[in-house]
């Protein structure tokens, strides 16, 4: 009963599972299938939608085990798309996240490969270790016992102006990832840039004029992920991208 909202949250745990090793507790909205033989994960059904999701947010704790660290992932795809008939991804996200004690509201944005696309399913995936190996056919790393609370999982669009569309070209880094106290804003261009970030309602938090390595205060920001703009001189858009806080 240790709810964000509601009665109850959904709680996944990892666990020894024989000869597979310890695996990864998985909530997901869609269907989960597992070749034994292979030991090949595939992901399929979701959420049906009828346009672009730019991201999914959820209200999270997560307890892990030593080192270990929780994925939560997004994929907006067209059903049954492909030439084969399977499902066609045509964008996505995902963040790690690590010891977070009390719920905290994470969010992923999700990024789109190309412009003209709409998706019709969205599956959105939790797991209580990193899957990321799991998933594209390696080895699972999880760790016994690691846990993770989700509760409140909504998803939305952008405002006018910062709509996640497509994947770009990298023209500026954002680094570390996560951030705690300072992020670094590496502009790779000879002209100066302006950096602008916004939380997932759209609100802009920080606004930074880069040039070369730029040191950005993130310090008073909330743990979460965030969206970034950058624009040149005339406010032409040069790139968009995300990033996030761990404290």
């Amino acid at each position: 009963t240790d709810s964000h909202g509601g009665s109850f949250p959904a709680k996944v745990f990892s666990r020894p599972q024989g000869s597979l090793g310890t695996m990864p507790g998985i909530f997901t909205n869609g269907t989960m299938s597992v070749d034994i033989s292979t030991l090949e994960f595939s992901l399929s059904g979701g959420t049906v939608i009828s346009g672009r999701v730019d991201y999914v947010s959820a209200w999270i704790k997560y307890k892990p085990k030593g080192n270990d660290s929780a994925n939560f992932g997004v994929r907006a795809l067209i059903a049954g798309a492909a030439s084969d008939g399977s499902d066609s991804i045509v964008g996505s996200g995902s963040v790690f996240i690590h010891a977070t004690p009390s719920y905290t509201q994470v969010s992923v944005p999700v990024v789109y490969f190309q412009a003209g696309t709409t998706p019709n399913r969205l599956q959105i995936l939790f797991a209580s270790s990193d899957a990321t190996e799991m998933l594209s056919g390696g080895a699972s790393t999880a760790t016994d016992s690691s846990e993770l609370t989700v509760d409140d999982v909504t998803y939305g669009t952008f405002p006018a102006g910062i709509n996640n569309t497509t994947a770009n070209a990298t023209v500026v880094k954002c680094y570390p990832v996560p951030a705690s106290g300072m992020l670094y804003v590496e502009n790779t261009t000879a002209q100066s840039l302006n950096w602008q970030a916004y939380d997932m309602s759209g609100r802009s938090v920080i606004r930074k004029e880069v040039s070369g390595k730029t040191g950005v205060d993130v310090s008073a920001l909330a743990n979460g992920v965030y969206m970034y703009r950058v624009s040149d001189k005339s406010g032409a858009q040069v790139q968009k991208g995300e990033f996030s806080i761990a404290k």
